[in-house]
């Protein structure tokens, strides 16, 4: 689980119009996804093979998006899944490289990778905890760097659409 795949449910559509303006993309508005729009993604990844080792994410059937990540078995093939809901429609996917660390579930585990991993002037931005292989528990998460221009986040971007 050291790629994530990340995306919006809403699917864009286009519209031709005359001139300059030609073929200008329109993103769908939230409240016009069907209601089992999340239910529909799982079921297309399922059909193709894809087994989720975590998932997330934020206002997902709305104007957030979904985040997960493949099993370890599956894990080479993110960027195919990500083509692969490009073809189906899906909008603003990439694939990020998150950092990642393993940890015992037990008591205080989290606590301890993050403070670990804690640089001054970085904040954490996202976490995604996945399912425990061999008694070890895969925590993915993002940061944002501060500095004196601004911030900068990390987690690298290894494909986008």
């Amino acid at each position: 689980m050291h790629q994530q795949i990340r995306l919006k449910l809403a699917k864009p559509t286009a519209v031709d119009t005359p001139g300059a303006m030609r073929a200008e993309e329109i993103r769908v508005d939230p409240s016009e996804l069907p209601t089992d729009a999340l239910v529909t993604l799982l079921e297309s990844l399922a059909g193709a093979g894809y087994n989720l080792r975590s998932a997330g994410g934020h206002a997902i059937e709305g104007a957030g998006e979904f985040v997960f990540a493949l099993d370890d078995a599956r894990h080479d093939d993110s960027r195919a899944c990500a083509d692969f809901l490009r073809e189906q429609g899906y909008a603003d996917v990439v694939v990020i490289e998150p950092e990642v660390c393993w940890i015992k579930d037990e008591e205080g585990a989290l606590a301890k990778c993050l403070r670990e991993t804690a640089r001054p002037g970085r904040l954490i931005q996202e976490i995604h905890v996945g399912t425990a292989e061999n008694d070890m528990v895969p925590v993915a998460f993002t940061t944002i760097q501060l500095d004196d221009e601004g911030t900068t986040s990390k987690g690298e971007t290894t494909q986008s659409s």
